[in-house]
């Protein structure tokens, strides 16, 4: 939503400087009971069996969430509705989405916001009726546009993602019209290679630089047909085969299986009795993308450390790495297919990773972080599925 679009809106619900000076006004009588307001919206949450699950990072995020909730009803109350004011709410929207509170909740939240500011109305200007009736009409009008910014984050949510939808459905095509044309040579020139090399050690042919230059057309096969195979992967829509397995064995075959070089070290900081609700297959390549990530962002070496706890809901596995970092200006574009900042890069690896943690319910997310890089994934215990 721009200044206009926001302009537009409050001029609808006639949101004036009148109904701006009042809420200012209310605004110092207000903030005393604004604790109460955010504990009982928390606590609501907590009882109620589909909102609870928004909450995925524990008491920790609760906190944030009360101190979000408490600087926001803040604002509301204001009396400065400007570029600000619609850029810090269209921001708090934003995360309304990122935490996947579904439409309805959002509503419902705010009718239970509004009841509880025009109760405090009630009580703290019981003295002045006239300037109660302008109050509460006010925390109308607010509340009225507050639910507008957010369903224009919705609006915008939901674009993005069928920009994505369309961006995989190309890929889709592209990946099974050109995969089996070029998985053909790629062959062929795997066989021509080991047919080469066998060749050159029958007959003694021990050129060091003939072998370096074999070896490069290997690896760059290699990387063809891994390029091909990811492709292939982000293309289909395979539902996973969930079972409860132990997180840690998982991750260490995983790794096993990873071709690391020796400046990277990957190690797993966890409760090795940690199970999860997963399809080992799917999430051991989510593992893999992100180790790999980290890797290649750091070409003079990396040291990996994933740890993971249960929460209520489910698990969440943080993938942490003391590397250079992402960006401020590159972290809204991390998880787009074939977004890359790397020039061998193929910007498969984080959108192929996002959708398998989407079909499993869960949520991958970039981290905030005083250094290097973490990512989140956090996957649903079976009764929250």
């Amino acid at each position: 939503m721009n200044l206009d679009s926001f302009r537009s809106i409050c001029d609808y619900v006639e949101l004036d400087e009148r109904n701006a000076a009042v809420v200012a006004e209310f605004r110092p009588l207000a903030e005393p009971h604004f604790e109460s307001v955010v504990d009982d919206f928390y606590a609501t949450i907590e009882a109620h069996a589909e909102a609870r699950l928004v909450i995925t990072g524990g008491r920790e995020q609760v906190e944030r969430l009360k101190g979000s909730l408490t600087d926001w009803l803040g604002s509301l109350l204001s009396g400065r509705y400007d570029q600000e004011y619609l850029d810090r709410h269209a921001r708090i929207g934003r995360v309304h989405v990122r935490i996947g509170l579904p439409q309805h909740l959002m509503f419902t939240a705010m009718c239970r916001v509004r009841v509880h500011l025009t109760r405090i109305a009630a009580l703290v200007l019981a003295h002045d009726p006239a300037l109660q009736d302008e109050v509460t009409i006010t925390v109308h009008k607010l509340l009225d546009l507050e639910l507008a910014i957010m369903l224009d984050s919705y609006r915008e949510d939901l674009s993005e993602r069928q920009r994505a939808h369309e961006r995989l459905a190309t890929i889709g095509e592209l990946a099974a019209s050109v995969g089996h044309e070029l998985r053909n040579p790629l062959g062929t020139m795997e066989s021509s290679l080991y047919l080469m090399e066998r060749l050159f050690d029958k007959l003694g042919v021990t050129d060091a630089q003939v072998h370096k230059h074999l070896q490069k057309v290997a690896r760059q096969v290699e990387q063809c047909n891994g390029t091909i195979t990811r492709l292939l992967d982000l293309a289909r829509d395979r539902p996973p085969r969930r079972e409860q397995v132990r997180l840690g064995e998982v991750l260490r075959e995983t790794i096993a299986r990873m071709d690391l070089p020796p400046t990277m070290g990957v190690s797993l900081d966890f409760d090795d009795r940690l199970q999860v609700w997963m399809d080992p297959a799917q999430i051991g390549l989510v593992m893999v993308n992100l180790i790999r990530n980290a890797g290649e962002a750091s070409p003079g070496g990396v040291s990996v450390v994933i740890q993971a706890t249960a929460e209520p809901g489910g698990v969440a596995i943080f993938v942490r790495d003391d590397g250079p970092g992402v960006p401020e200006q590159v972290r809204p574009h991390v998880f787009r297919a074939l977004f890359t900042t790397r020039s061998q890069g193929t910007g498969l690896g984080l959108a192929l990773a996002t959708r398998i943690v989407e079909a499993h319910s869960g949520e991958l997310t970039l981290e905030r972080s005083a250094a290097g890089t973490v990512f989140r994934v956090w996957l649903p215990a079976p009764e929250h599925d």
